[in-house]
């Protein structure tokens, strides 16, 4: 049974979002310009990225 951890996004985390995007997403953004923008999303304090993680990894994101 897999069993999650739903917090906010730090940065130490942006990398693994990232990873999930570039997996999942048809993008031309490279992977510095992905975490570029989720660093600025992250430090915007008006906005929020939820992740899953599973045995301290990034499962997912919303």
């Amino acid at each position: 049974m897999f069993r999650f951890e739903i917090q906010a996004a730090h940065h130490k985390d942006i990398a693994g979002v990232c990873k999930i995007i570039t997996r999942v997403m048809k993008t031309d953004l490279s992977q510095k310009q992905l975490e570029e923008m989720y660093t600025e999303i992250i430090e915007d304090i008006g906005q929020i990225v939820m992740i899953a993680k599973h045995a301290r990894v990034v499962a997912g994101y919303i």
